[in-house]
């Protein structure tokens, strides 16, 4: 998994393309990272589209996994006002989202480690929500990882999924945001997620296809590339090579039906 996203010059890559896009490092907030730190479809709009199905007492604790740069993390926190833990397993990642912690001013109420989602380094009954947005696409164990999310979550917390399931004519085109040649690629179509969740006891509230959001926001995304008019900070700065083919292909597969976007709401008893 960490092979896809590894990438040792991320770093200076990403705070480069925040310079460049004149953005001053003393003064960021949630609002002027958002488009360079929600690296999933529809970015920032998908990250509040999840967050309204999110149920969450006040002073409650959230675990967002694969947390990435920490975009969704730091803007939970703030909407809900409780504490965000974030795992992911990509070290840079994770190293460059507790800096933007410390910019932002969120390192009070957000916290990063490194880790894999399905060997979860958190006690029993921790959370009160898990979030995972484009994650479980690169985690081969399902079983394991939806076993792990029930074991930390608390009694009647919920799971909010934000995923890229395995369309009805079969294996995408590679490469994509996710995977370069399938290699760590590991679709299950929702109603097979649906059957590992419950079989790990979850209750399944509702699930909803969002082919048409994604396609969406791969369209614009799209738009902006081949018209020239990226800016030098978004979330094509954490995508690494081949931006152009990767986004087409993510698309392509939607409109072909390899691929089929959902989301997802469930519970522990």
């Amino acid at each position: 998994m960490t092979t896809h996203w590894s990438d040792t010059g991320f770093s200076e890559r990403f705070f480069a393309a925040i310079d460049a896009a004149g953005l001053d490092k003393a003064a960021l907030t949630i609002d002027t990272l958002a488009p360079g730190d929600h690296i999933h479809a529809m970015g920032f709009v998908a990250t509040k589209a999840l967050a309204q199905a999110i149920e969450v007492p006040s002073h409650g604790r959230i675990l967002d996994i694969g947390a990435g740069l920490g975009g969704p993390a730091r803007y939970l926190a703030q909407r809900f006002q409780c504490q965000v833990s974030g795992i992911d397993i990509t070290p840079e990642w994770v190293s460059v989202a507790q800096q933007l912690n410390v910019l932002t001013g969120f390192d009070d109420r957000v916290d990063f480690s490194v880790g894999d989602g399905s060997a979860l380094p958190y006690k029993d009954q921790q959370f009160d929500a898990v979030v995972c947005q484009h994650v479980t696409m690169n985690i081969a164990n399902r079983q394991q990882l939806f076993h792990e999310v029930f074991r930390v979550l608390k009694p009647g917390g919920c799971l909010v999924m934000s995923e890229q399931g395995l369309g009805i004519n079969g294996q995408p085109r590679f490469p994509v945001p996710w995977s370069t040649d399938g290699t760590h690629s590991f679709l299950l179509t929702p109603s097979e997620t649906e059957g590992v969740l419950v079989a790990n006891g979850f209750r399944i509230a509702w699930i909803e296809q969002s082919a048409e959001q994604d396609l969406s926001g791969y369209t614009r995304f799209l738009a902006q590339i081949q018209a020239g008019t990226l800016p030098p900070f978004g979330s094509h700065i954490a995508l690494g090579d081949a931006v152009l083919e990767k986004i087409q292909n993510a698309a392509d597969n939607i409109r072909n039906q390899h691929i089929m976007p959902f989301l997802l709401l469930a519970h522990r008893p």
